[in-house]
This record gives C-alpha cells, structure tokens and sequence, in this order.
C-alpha cells in the first residue's frame, strides 16, 4: 500500500502582455505564424546585434502595473532590469533581460473568490473554481522579454524571431496550491482577470499564456503520528505547458510516477521534464537548473528609473502608479463595453468587484466570475442592477440563467450602453409575467433597442403580451384537448407527463402568450373534472 504523501505545487505563469510594440523595441507584437511570414517582425535588438541598445516600452510598464495591482501585490518604486545568462538557440543575445533582483511585484495573498464559497471542484460553467483553502500567495511579479520560437520538424530545427523580445509578465506563486485541480484555478482565475482588464489575451493556444510547474511530495503523518520522512522530497518541474487542462494530467501522472519511486525505495533526482501533448506523456528534459547557474547581474543598458504610470494623474485619483495603471484598465474596460461604469475605489480590485456584484446580483462569487471575466457579460450585468431593472424579479439570477440563444440576441441587439435599458425593463416584464419569456430576448428586445420603445408597446402591437384571464386560457386547454382526443384520454386516467404535454400544447398554440404555471392551474382543474366523471362512470 502506498505511504500517504501531500502533493506541494508552485506556478510560474508567463504571460504576453497586449502591446502593439516589444518591449525594448518598434517591432511589432503580434502573431504571424505562416512561413512566409517567419522573421518579418525583427531588428538588430530584437537579433542582439552589437551595439543594439533596448529602450523600456512605457504601454508595456502600465500594463505590467495593472496586473500587479490587480493581483494585490506592492509595487517597486524603481523600475530595474538585469541579465539572465544562458545558452540557446532562441536566445540571440545569450542572455534575457528580464528583473531578477527587483521585481515590478511582490507579495500577495490571491484568494480565489469562488473558493470562500465552497464552490464544486469543476466550478460553473467549467471555470475550474477549486474548493474551500485553494488560494495561492504570489511570491512575486516581474517583467521580461519572451524568447524566438524554436520549431522542430523533419530532422531540421527553425528559428522565428518574430516573438522574440515581446514582453512577458512571469507570475510566480509560492508553493501553496495542494491539488492539480487548484493550479488549474488558480490559473483560470489570473487568465479570466487579466483578459478582462485588457492585461493580455492569455490565449494558451497561442502561446501569449504559459505555465511552468514546480512540484514536490510531502511525506503526511502515519498510524504512529509520524512521517516516514520529515521535509520535502527533491523538487520537479514541468515546463511551458500550453493549457490548464494539461496542467491537471501532466500533474497527475508526474505524481503518480513519483510515488512510485518513493514507494519503491528509490529517491528521484530533481528533473525538468516537458508534456507532449499529441501523445499525452511525460518526457524527460534534463536535470533541473539552479539560480545560481544564470549568473544574474544588473542590465548595464537599461539603468533604473522610478516606476511611473503614462496615465494622467488627477487629485481624485490614487497614489500608487499600480493603482493608477488599474483605474487606467477599468476604464478600458468601459470603453471596450465590458463594463458599465467605473467601479468606486472600494470595488476596483478585480475580487473586490466580485464580491460587490455578487451581494447586489444574489449570485455567488463563481457565477460573478463568470459572467464578468470569463464571458465578458459584466456590462449588462452591473447595468441593470445600477438601473435597477427587473425589481423583485432577481435581475442577477434571471441573467445568469439565460441560455446561449437568449445572450446572442442581448449581444446582437446591440451595445451594453444601448441595450442595457431596454434589457431591464425585458426582465421587469418577464418577472411579473406580462410578456413571454422566449420572444423577450429574442424578439421583443431587439426590436425595442432598434426603435427606441418600451419593450411592452413591442409585445402590445404584435400581440405577445401573455393573456391573464383564465377563462380564456380554460379555453384553449379544451381546444388542445378536442384537437387530441389521446390527451384528453391520458389526462382523465391519470397518465403521467401528460399534464406538461398538454401545457407545451397550450404554449404553442399562442405562441407563448400565456403563463406556464397559470396553464397548468386549469389543465389540474379540468383533470379533476375529469377524473371525477371517470368515477361517475364506474358507479
């Protein structure tokens, strides 16, 4: 039987930041990834050429300080680089600029928000929010230039300078995760954030988010009260894994390989290996690097500068330049339409904005999260309820609940500064059951957004308002069932699922201009009618 072991995990997330420019030079950073256009987007400092000297990309700072703040680390008040040395062929200069002694960041306790709620481990929506006591501190943030693409293909290896020297963010976590299903999170978290406030992309299948994992096993206390072996085992790592989803097999089948080797007597050497995902397999890469063989030293280059914000700077705003660079962030994100306004001081924090959403919405934390950085409905949400729309009728709720069709209609009918008017009084209507529930997304909003009504004046001329009165609706349950006989039959024996085929009836014969629960009412009352003339019979 296998000794009980506790899985110890620390990230090194490196993430492209979402500048026109690299971070030292004019050429662009963008993906071109055909072979003609191999090469295309590269200059002698992009090369290392001698004498070649690299210039700070101010864009790339702002957004460095905006994850920083949004991560909840401090900030540096010098902005100082240095040389990473080492040797490869994606590495013209034969050394990265990176911050190694002074990072933008340091020091952070990210609490995933949906973990404080004891959220299922697959989370909703499949975001992966990990259960209760999964958070990770961050050790620190710093920034870097990205290396060329190495490809290796029919026994010849090329080289693509292109994104070289585009600037990364790495984000460094210390070794408090305890699941793969946790760095998962974790890393679904710090994607879903820094998208939303226009940090990065963080597409993995691009490679403008990466991942390096660093794990070891910790020996738990037996029967007797004590580890077979007190302190950690040698430490692994996985390199530049492309997905969150290979972090979770690459994790799982390391793990289970290295209990192996301890359960076998056998203690493993600190190794880096390397996932490959068309075979999903571990391979072996080499033994692991130490700090010490990178011979860091201060970037002659590039002497330190105070860490300052290109945003504009008023007295309402404050202090901190990574404070700054995050107001700087939500307001793109206003602009962009992915929120409705600029939150108050208090909420700017991407976790405090959750957590603000989601005592106003009735939501939990993981379907905020959800809506407001992983599906980018944040607008409309935070809209109604500042408007708020949809009174007693649970706006968040009614929001989180609607299906892909109704949301393409909301996103169709047009911006969130157009619609999200229109979009709450649809919910108003639909919570007190004056219009129906399909055509109000995606008939009736559009068509109010586009003429610039009430959405009720919509429902009114073209006869979509749902009927009250029952003797109508009686009405039309004895029209279903003299049009079939078969349901009339099934009703009066009690046959079950025949009441809510004979709703579905209803529902399309007026197409949907009748409450559901008030149809199913009288097809109960006329069922008890029913039923009462089937024992008359019998007697």
């Amino acid at each position: 039987m296998s000794a009980p072991y506790e899985l110890i995990i620390g990230l090194e997330v490196h993430v492209q930041l979402a500048t026109r420019t690299k971070l030292f030079c004019a050429c662009l950073a963008t993906h071109a990834d055909g072979p003609a256009d191999a090469n295309r987007q590269a200059c002698p400092i992009c090369l290392g050429y001698p004498g070649a000297l690299p210039r700070v990309n101010q864009g790339a700072v702002d957004l460095a300080l905006a994850a920083v703040e949004a991560l909840g680390c401090d900030c540096a008040t010098e902005l100082r680089f240095d040389r990473k040395h080492y040797f490869y062929a994606d590495l013209p200069k034969n050394f990265q600029i990176t911050q190694f002694h002074v990072p933008l960041g340091r020091g952070s306790a990210l609490k995933l928000q949906p973990a404080a709620r004891g959220e299922p481990t697959e989370g909703a929506g499949g975001a992966g929010f990990a259960p209760a006591g999964c958070g990770a501190r961050i050790r620190r943030i710093h920034m870097e230039e990205d290396a060329a693409r190495l490809k290796h293909a029919a026994g010849a290896s090329e080289l693509d300078f292109n994104r070289c020297g585009i600037p990364l963010i790495e984000i460094v976590t210390e070794p408090d995760l305890r699941s793969a299903r946790a760095a998962e999170s974790f890393l679904r978290w710090v994607q879903g954030v820094l998208r939303f406030l226009g940090v990065s992309r963080a597409r993995f299948e691009l490679g403008e988010m990466r991942c390096d994992v660093n794990f070891s096993l910790r020996p738990t206390a037996g029967p007797g009260g004590t580890a077979r072996r007190p302190g950690l085992y040698p430490k692994m790592e996985i390199k530049n894994l492309n997905a969150a989803s290979n972090v979770v097999k690459s994790l799982t089948e390391a793990a289970e390989f290295y209990r192996g080797e301890l359960d076998g007597g056998r203690t493993p050497e600190s190794r880096t290996w390397r996932w490959n995902e068309e075979r999903e397999k571990l391979e072996d890469l080499r033994e692991k690097a130490g700090t010490e063989e990178y011979s860091h030293m201060p970037e002659p280059d590039l002497p330190p500068q105070p860490v300052r914000s290109s945003e504009p700077i008023s007295e309402a705003e404050r202090s901190l330049p990574g404070q700054r660079a995050l107001d700087a962030a939500y307001r793109r994100a206003v602009a962009e339409g992915r929120l409705f306004r600029v939150p108050a001081p208090a909420e700017r924090a991407p976790e405090a904005l959750v957590e603000h959403l989601a005592g106003r919405a009735g939501l939990t934390p993981a379907q905020v999260f959800q809506m407001v950085f992983l599906a980018d409905r944040g607008a409309y949400l935070q809209g109604v309820l500042d408007l708020g729309g949809g009174a007693g009728s649970g706006p968040g709720t009614v929001l989180q609940n609607l299906r892909p069709e109704h949301w393409d209609a909301v996103v169709r009918a047009g911006t969130p500064s157009a619609v999200v008017p229109a979009l709450a009084r649809v919910i108003e209507l639909v919570g007190t059951k004056q219009v129906p529930r399909e055509r109000a997304y995606t008939e009736i909003l559009g068509a109010a957004v586009a003429q610039g009504v009430d959405p009720l004046e919509i429902a009114r001329t073209q006869g979509w308002l749902v009927a009250a009165d029952t003797a109508a609706m009686a009405a039309h349950v004895r029209a279903v069932l003299a049009e079939k006989p078969a349901l009339a039959e099934d009703l009066k024996r009690g046959r079950h699922g025949v009441e809510q085929a004979i709703v579905g009836a209803v529902m399309r014969r007026t197409r949907g201009a009748c409450d559901g629960a008030q149809v199913q009412a009288e097809v109960a009352k006329l069922r008890a009618e029913l039923r009462g003339e089937l024992r008359g019979d019998a007697e």
